[in-house]
């Protein structure tokens, strides 16, 4: 079993996984983000695929949920 917790100011995130690597961070920034920025710099490019594939209004969502990192 393998874990990972990060907390932010009204936030707490905990992710675990039974049997991979798993890792979760959260992001104060105080202003909007781009999806699709944060997507192409952060992610493994399959999982930036998923992101850029998604319709605008929902990247944010692809973005933010389950991108297995």
């Amino acid at each position: 079993m393998r874990f990972s917790v990060a907390h932010a100011p009204g936030l707490a995130v905990c992710l675990v996984c039974p049997e991979l690597d798993c890792g979760v961070d959260v992001e104060v920034t105080g202003r909007p983000a781009d999806p699709v920025r944060v997507a192409r710099t952060m992610f493994h490019p399959r999982e930036a695929a998923r992101v850029l594939a998604a319709p605008r209004p929902a990247s944010a969502a692809a973005c933010s949920c389950g991108t297995g990192r």
